[in-house]
């Protein structure tokens, strides 16, 4: 989800690696992004889960380089620990959104 867009849905491998992530952040991400206004798009945040391929280290370079201190997860600017018994913001928003 993007500010009131949703954004998707991706198909990604069965078997997830770093530089597959890391492809699908490079190549897929910017395109289902277009049509989102670029105010939004300058201000966005992206949240990653403890998912090992999320952590590989030219996944974390590209969100370095390319989302800088606006990326939530492992080994990030903003860290969510794995497996955090608290919700996602992104859970709590669709908890809140499907009552």
């Amino acid at each position: 989800m993007l500010h009131d867009r949703l954004i998707g849905p991706f198909f990604l491998p069965d078997r997830l690696n770093g530089e597959s992530f890391r492809r699908f952040l490079s190549n897929d991400l910017p395109i289902s992004m277009e049509n989102v206004p670029l105010q939004f798009r300058q201000n966005s945040w992206i949240q990653l889960d403890s998912c090992l391929s999320h952590y590989a280290r030219q996944v974390r370079n590209w969100l370095d380089e390319h989302y800088a201190h606006r990326w939530i997860g492992r080994g990030g600017p903003v860290f969510w620990p794995p497996r955090s018994p608290d919700l996602t913001p992104l859970d709590f928003f669709m908890g809140n959104f499907k009552k």
